[in-house]
């Protein structure tokens, strides 16, 4: 049986992520700072993203056919990922949403007309600015 890890997973697209994963019959653990309740079925592991000791601690030596990351805001956020589950998985998938990309305020993103979805090809990364503090 697979064993899937899920970053956030406990509102909105995460959520409907692990229910769905769920009823596929894989195993799923969602790690969060336990402000909100995860979906029944899923191993739930409490520790803050931004807490490298207590995020290594709450995984003990747990392994992961796929981590999906839901919540990566910053580039530290993104260095502490890569060093926690290295080792752990054999894939790592980050995900987002639209706010991701706001157009209103990105040079970064080729825009389309109204109503029609953003695809990945309309954002340009090397023109994204990146805040490394």
């Amino acid at each position: 049986m697979r064993e899937i890890c899920v970053i956030g997973g406990s509102r909105y697209f995460g959520k409907q992520l692990v229910v769905r994963l769920l009823e596929s019959g894989v195993r799923v653990t969602v790690i969060n700072r336990g402000s909100h309740a995860v979906p029944d079925g899923a191993t739930h592991l409490i520790a803050d993203r931004n807490d490298e000791v207590a995020l290594n601690t709450v995984l003990g030596d747990r392994e992961f056919d796929a981590i999906i990351d839901q919540i990566c805001y910053t580039p530290q956020q993104a260095a502490i990922a890569k060093r926690v589950f290295a080792g752990r998985t054999g894939r790592y998938v980050m995900t987002s949403t639209m706010e991701v990309y706001d157009p209103a305020t990105s040079r970064a993103i080729r825009h389309t007309r109204p109503g029609e979805p953003l695809t990945e090809d309309a954002v340009d990364p090397a023109g994204w600015p990146v805040d490394l503090d």
